[in-house]
């Protein structure tokens, strides 16, 4: 379980390198954010699954909610 924590938040930590030397053809560091938070969700809601699965809902929708309000305000 250490090691996906690990991973999902080396990802976030990707996104703030990548945000200082974008590359032509890669991925956004917006894009590696989202990932990153949607892959922490995930995660969350399969350890919550074992208590309730009306909480795993919430986790998702409540990522899901903020990767909306993130795009929104990085369009703007």
């Amino acid at each position: 379980e250490f090691r996906r924590v690990l991973f999902r938040s080396w990802l976030l930590v990707l996104a703030g390198m990548q945000s200082s030397s974008p590359q032509k053809y890669g991925r956004s560091a917006s894009s590696l954010f989202g990932w990153g938070v949607l892959f922490i969700a995930v995660g969350g809601a399969l350890f919550l699954a074992g208590i309730s699965l009306l909480y795993s809902l919430v986790v998702v929708l409540i990522a899901l909610a903020a990767l909306a309000i993130f795009a929104a305000l990085r369009r703007k």
